[in-house]
């Protein structure tokens, strides 16, 4: 195929891909009107109080999300017109009589810096080839890969916290999405495990996100359930007796089981709600020699 033909083609497939990124623009605006009402109507009927407040929330988060698909789609089409610019442009030089070989400039579609030079020699480089990756460092977004198990009780527009990212003081985010499909992920004990990713975004002034990067890594906390003054042990307290659950409390210097109820559970922390009072003593790590009656020490 001749370079005049390849490039025809080339100008060709980009003015068909600003036409799907314009639909696509289309139904994204389609959809954040949607939601747009959606959520005037779920906040007038909860100052009714004829809905309850979570409802307003996942509205308001949908809403959220519907206008930052919106800003993406845009996004896109602006990236096709770039396409379709350097495209006439190549076509231009060569009817010119300027031949592929030449140096030929090329512009970054967006502002932002360079984060990752993908070719660092110089050198000759075939049409649509990636050179270079360029990223507005005032538009993050955080990527958590949670167990599948564990993201189907996340939902959109829930709070989340930033942490052990380079400070003591956490940063605070909220959930945009969670991804439909889930990918194995070995874990560091060599476990397969299917993992999904929960796309976040950052909350609160951009001074507070500044020294975060690209590829930089923390740690994410999510909220998925929170109540005021409740009673919880380590999870690691805990262990099956029975179709029940137990711990181990201290009494008189000795270890006592004891059956208690449990509601929501965490990996850390486990939520109790009967059959064991605030301030009792009770065995974190119990161990093959923790048996009723044992003596217990602590500090």
């Amino acid at each position: 195929m001749q370079e005049g033909e390849v490039a025809q083609q080339r100008l060709a497939s980009a003015i068909d891909s600003e036409k799907q990124a314009a639909a696509t623009v289309t139904r994204a605006e389609a959809a954040a009107d949607q939601a747009r009402r959606e959520l005037a109507r779920v906040d007038a009927l909860a100052k009714e109080g004829s809905l309850p407040p979570a409802q307003l929330e996942q509205a308001a988060a949908d809403a959220r999300m519907r206008e930052a698909e919106v800003s993406s789609a845009h996004f896109s089409e602006k990236v096709c017109g770039h396409d379709i610019e350097q495209a006439r442009a190549a076509l231009e030089r060569f009817s010119q009589g300027v031949r592929a070989s030449e140096q030929f400039e090329v512009t970054s579609p967006v502002h932002g810096r360079v984060l990752h030079v993908l070719h660092k020699s110089e050198g000759v480089v075939e049409a649509g080839t990636a050179l270079i990756e360029v990223g507005d460092p005032q538009a993050l977004e955080l990527v958590a890969d949670v167990l599948s198990q564990d993201a189907v009780g996340i939902r959109p527009g829930m709070a989340a916290r930033l942490l052990h990212w380079g400070s003591a003081q956490p940063l605070t985010a909220r959930v945009r999405r969670v991804e439909p499909s889930a990918f194995t992920k070995t874990s560091a004990l060599g476990v397969d495990e299917q993992r999904v990713n929960v796309v976040l975004d950052p909350e609160g002034p951009p001074e507070a996100w500044a020294a975060l990067g690209d590829g930089f890594a923390a740690e994410i906390e999510i909220t998925v359930w929170s109540k005021p003054d409740v009673l919880q042990v380590p999870t690691s307290a805990l262990f099956r007796r029975g179709m029940g659950w137990a711990v181990f409390t201290v009494s008189n210097g000795k270890a006592v089981v004891r059956g208690v109820e449990v509601g929501h559970r965490g990996a850390l922390e486990t939520e109790i709600t009967g059959k064991l009072d605030p301030g009792e003593i009770v065995v974190i790590h119990p161990g093959a020699s923790v048996h009723e009656g044992a003596k217990v020490g602590y500090r």
